[in-house]
């Protein structure tokens, strides 16, 4: 009789055990397929441990809370959409003659708690984005902040910025957090619009009297010098150029005087998951404004092969990589086609980098072989005659050659370096000139033809500099409305830059312009007009995705070139 109520008495304490146990294990998050059920096996229990280190956020990526970092769950295809996300705080674009204003870290933390409840203010501040570091020039401002603020003695009881010493503490990690964290918000319609409408009025607009007699070659290449053409055109067979026109431009655009904004800076935001984010010179992933709530989506450039792949984006593209600038007056002061992120030196975008974000980027292309500053290798001592490429990294102390495979040291190139200094300078002067409008006084062709011979002397053909002046030499050329010379220098800039850098797994948009620049310029009997079309077409899907206006509109082109190309055989 004494036994029974003893076991029923072990029945009810295993119960009440296996019930405490139930609700631990619905509140898991899913675990990897490599673990196991078996409670008393070590491997189980280290696979719960790694799994509580992830927080899951959709099928495709999750969060890893040991490192702060987003990761894969699996593998991706390239051009994925892997989230779409809105911002939990964003700040406006300041206005340009603010841009240092010290009033700006005021209203951003005025803004930030007066806009965030008081319960995400903390998680912000505190757990959603760590700081391993404080950076010492935020300090210092708001030192000077604050005695800036003390010295002024029209400020009453009730004045906005009299913080406590807690809040200026605030203060300064907010700036930390949108130092490190934030990301710039560039809302783009299509960045073509501004890059046909640039070279339509380079092409057709303000031309010197010499440059108005162009050859009867040009003008049956271009349409009779009537300016670009609408590939919606119902005659386009008395064409051979396919640049919408000014007005098919105003007309897409729904603008009818043709003032449409074709950027819109939102300013910068913080998000929850998107601002977690690494950095890579090669990344992975690109970030895309979606509307001008600072909706934004991430798409995957690669494949990813598997789970726990870090993710990265290039923080260069909140400040560069869409080809085009904005002037404080609301007007395009130049499009940017030359300076793509993907052809600046390693040693100056390191510079950058480290300015901008105060971090030293150590990603597989800061330290591997630097192809945008090779030199020729026959300039250097005991070189036998050898014509090939020498390459380096930093801090460019030896140098390799591609070819022979020997070391050379620095101090056998000191004249070429010499040589690249000097051309660096007046390569700056040649952009000076043609930026301060001074060309209609200085004949830019005397300073960019000699300037280009000299360095295919002593430069690679892939070296940043001599791509620069390739580029320029294209823009010349169009200007005076010599289209064969002008195409021929596009396509080796173009030839150059695809030797340089992978656009395939590594696209921009700056390229993808290019491509279908030269693809709308070159005639319908050209079989690289067809390629570079579907290059521009198969970049700008990788970068936007299948639903977005400028994919569509190049396949259209595409399918419209391959007619004519037809046509003509």
């Amino acid at each position: 009789k004494q036994i029974k109520p003893v076991g029923v008495n072990k029945k009810k304490k295993a119960s009440k055990s296996s019930a405490k146990k139930e609700p631990i294990k619905s509140s898991k998050p899913p675990s990897s397929p490599n673990t196991t059920t078996n409670s008393g096996n070590k491997g189980g229990s280290n696979a719960c441990d790694d799994a509580s280190q992830f927080i899951e956020i959709n099928e495709y990526i999750r969060l890893d809370l040991n490192s702060n970092v987003l990761v894969s769950n699996d593998k991706i295809d390239s051009g994925t959409r892997i989230l779409i996300e809105l911002p939990l705080f964003k700040i406006g674009q300041p206005a340009p003659e603010q841009t240092s204003h010290p009033a700006n870290s005021l209203f951003l933390y005025h803004s930030f708690i007066n806009h965030v409840k008081k319960d995400l203010q903390k998680e912000i501040l505190c757990n959603k984005y760590p700081l391993k570091k404080l950076n010492q020039n935020i300090a210092e401002h708001t030192q000077n902040l604050r005695k800036l603020i003390k010295k002024n003695n029209a400020l009453t009881n009730n004045s906005v910025v009299r913080y406590n010493q807690q809040q200026w503490k605030e203060i300064e990690i907010l700036q930390n957090i949108f130092h490190s964290y934030s990301i710039s918000l560039q809302l783009v319609r299509d960045p073509y619009h501004v890059v046909y409408d640039h070279y339509n009025n380079l092409r057709f607009g303000q031309q010197n009297s010499s440059s108005s007699s162009a050859s009867d070659e040009d003008k049956n290449n271009n349409g009779g010098g009537n300016g670009f053409v609408s590939i919606q055109d119902e005659k386009m067979n008395k064409a051979t150029t396919n640049i919408h026109s000014r007005a098919s431009l105003q007309q897409e655009a729904g603008d009818g005087d043709g003032d449409g904004d074709h950027v819109i800076h939102l300013g910068k935001a913080i998000y929850e998951r998107a601002s977690h984010l690494l950095h890579a010179c090669n990344p992975c992933c690109r970030i895309n404004v979606i509307d001008e709530k600072g909706t934004i989506e991430i798409r995957t450039l690669v494949d990813i092969p598997g789970p726990n792949i870090p993710l990265t984006r290039n923080f260069l593209d909140d400040t560069r990589g869409l080809g085009i600038s904005k002037g404080n007056d609301d007007e395009f002061v130049r499009v940017l086609m030359n300076d793509d992120i993907n052809l600046i030196p390693c040693n100056l975008r390191c510079k950058e980098i480290l300015s901008n974000y105060h971090f030293v980027c150590q990603c597989p292309k800061c330290t591997h072989w630097d192809k945008t500053r090779g030199l020729l290798c026959s300039n250097a001592s005991n070189s036998h005659g050898c014509k090939a490429t020498l390459w380096s990294c930093p801090p460019y102390l030896l140098w390799k050659c591609q070819s022979c495979a020997r070391l050379v040291e620095r101090a056998s190139l000191e004249r070429v370096l010499e040589f690249e200094k000097s051309a660096i300078r007046r390569l700056r002067g040649i952009e000076d000139v043609i930026n301060y409008n001074f060309s209609k006084r200085i004949d830019v062709s005397q300073l960019l033809y000699p300037l280009l011979n000299e360095c295919s002397m002593y430069l690679a053909s892939t070296h940043w500099i001599v791509i620069r002046l390739l580029w320029i030499c294209f823009e010349e050329k169009l200007s005076r409305n010599l289209l064969p010379h002008a195409l021929i220098y596009l396509k080796r800039h173009i030839e150059a830059s695809e030797s340089i850098n992978d656009y395939a797994h590594n696209p921009s948009i700056v390229i993808a312009n290019k491509y279908e620049l030269i693809s709308d310029l070159l005639p319908y009997d050209e079989v690289y007009k067809q390629q570079s079309m579907k290059k521009a077409m198969q970049l700008r899907l990788l970068l936007n995705g299948e639903q977005h206006a400028a994919v569509k509109r190049c396949k259209h082109k595409w399918k419209f070139y391959q007619l004519k190309y037809q046509q003509t055989q």
